[in-house]
């Protein structure tokens, strides 16, 4: 288990994911939309941002804590087509092969993620993710799962203002 580093996936990617976890239990006229990120800080990856409501008349701060966690890693026996270029599914491969290579003193290297699969919860999002690494040489198709996890997520206060 590790908290993001700069050099795989970015604490700024993780403020949508953060709002995306807070909206996924509420009811429909209180949904935020992601604006942007105003602060991080690095003890648990403290973000402080901006969002409105879904009607996007009033814009307030919030402040969210994330923890990002790679669980489960492993080289699949079979390959699997396809290709998924979304940006968010890149940053988490490359945080998953950035993890399992600290954790394995390993040296793999991201070649493509093949596709990526959502499981949401309450206060999280496990994403399944198979992609490519080249491993000395030899191209190979490996299952990741992150977890990331909304740890708290609020108004800070005497922060709305009007959008």
């Amino acid at each position: 288990m590790s908290v993001v580093g700069e050099d795989n996936l970015k604490k700024n990617d993780l403020a949508p994911i953060a709002v995306d976890i807070y909206n996924n239990n509420r009811e429909q006229y209180a949904q935020l939309e992601f604006w942007k990120v105003l602060h991080v800080d690095d003890l648990m990856i403290t973000i402080t941002l901006k969002a409105a409501a879904n009607n996007g008349s009033l814009m307030n701060t919030y402040e969210a804590k994330v923890w990002v966690e790679l669980v489960e890693f492993k080289l699949l026996a079979v390959d699997v087509p396809g290709v998924d270029t979304s940006d968010l599914s890149n940053k988490l491969a490359r945080f998953a092969v950035h993890e399992h290579n600290r954790e394995q003193n390993a040296s793999l290297e991201l070649w493509k993620v093949v596709k990526r699969e959502d499981e949401k919860f309450d206060d999280r999002i496990m994403y399944g993710i198979t992609l490519k690494a080249v491993d000395g040489g030899r191209v190979r198709t490996y299952y990741a799962k992150v977890l990331v996890k909304l740890v708290k997520f609020h108004l800070l206060v005497g922060a709305a203002t009007s959008a």
